[in-house]
């Protein structure tokens, strides 16, 4: 069965939920098998179809939709099949909404069945790179939005989204971990294995010689390592929720010790190219950092032409640390 929602054809088939319900009835309900057509950028999954409960996106059902930028998915939902949103180049958003039919037939509207997690299958979200919130709707949750859907696209710790405990103080404990981990690990782990997936023309050391290589790959690799990690540790900081002392010195430490002057720079490398002039971070990071007034000349002198806001906020943070403002920084505008 085909059926039309804002703009694109979903193909749905039925199942019996009873089983699910606790109903000896054969209740059906609607899995959700794959997507076809443009539609309009944004897609909301309606509870129910042809009066039947909406329980399932079925595996790789919005696999590769092009122009998807945001879903949001009813809580009548309890099961995310495999890569069922993997590929899709411009998602940004994933929200699931509360559903009525979902409190009443599946979770109760009593203390006598807790709430359920949406259950995830394998790389739901795999290469959906774009994607900057997932809110899984959990009671009295929120704010771990930014934070899943770093799971998705730069945290190497995926099985966290699948995480029953998702929310928890302890769930935010495994995501520190896992972000703990990752900082320690050598930025030239997994690109060996970038390398063997098709991308044999690459330079490990920059300078090779081998036939078609891309010289300095290896270096752009490094450098966006750095900058992927110094993003997830001013991520989490902004998102300090159950986030311990010692936990949070390590990732000051961390973007201290990759800024402007040292041998890695990718927490400048980060700010001043990923974050398109949100002064909100740049100040976060330069109150973390710190930067004496002639780092702060050197960060202005890296920015690229169309950084205006960035170049503008710098001098003025300068002059009001340093308290000496000078006609050379109109000029440096």
């Amino acid at each position: 069965m085909t059926v039309v929602i804002d703009g694109y054809e979903l193909e749905v088939k039925e199942v019996n939920i009873g089983l699910v319900t606790g109903s000896l009835e054969d209740e059906k309900g609607i899995i959700i098998c794959s997507c076809h057509g443009q539609g309009n950028l944004s897609l909301t999954i309606p509870e129910t179809i042809e009066g039947k409960l909406v329980v399932e996106i079925g595996k790789k059902a919005f696999f590769s939709t092009n122009s998807l930028k945001e879903v949001k998915v009813p809580s009548s939902v309890t099961t995310i099949g495999d890569w069922a949103f993997s590929r899709c180049p411009i998602l940004r958003e994933f929200s699931v909404y509360d559903s009525k039919s979902q409190e009443s037939l599946l979770h109760g509207l009593n203390d006598s069945k807790p709430f359920e997690l949406i259950e995830l299958g394998r790389g739901v979200f795999e290469g959906s790179s774009r994607i900057e919130k997932i809110n899984l709707n959990i009671p009295g949750g929120g704010k771990e939005v930014s934070l899943a859907a770093a799971l998705a696209t730069k945290l190497p710790a995926p099985f966290l989204l699948r995480d029953k405990s998702i929310g928890t103080p302890e769930w935010y404990k495994k995501w520190d971990m896992a972000l703990i981990n990752f900082l320690e690990t050598d930025d030239y782990e997994g690109y060996s294995d970038r390398a063997l997936c098709g991308e044999e023309d690459i330079s490990y050391d920059g300078i090779g010689s081998v036939d078609g290589e891309v010289l300095g790959e290896s270096a752009q690799y490094i450098k966006e390592v750095g900058k992927n990690k110094a993003a997830l540790s001013m991520m989490r900081l902004r998102n300090g929720e159950y986030l311990e002392t010692d936990t949070k010195e390590k990732l000051e430490g961390y973007i201290v010790n990759h800024s402007k002057g040292k041998s890695t720079e990718g927490a400048w490398h980060y700010v001043a190219e990923d974050i398109n002039d949100d002064t909100e971070i740049i100040e976060f990071f330069l109150d973390i950092v710190k930067p004496e007034g002639e780092k702060i000349d050197e960060m202005i002198g890296d920015l690229k032409a169309d950084k205006a806001r960035t170049r503008a906020f710098l001098i003025n943070y300068k002059n009001k640390n340093a308290g000496s403002a000078s006609i050379f920084d109109d000029l440096m505008l």
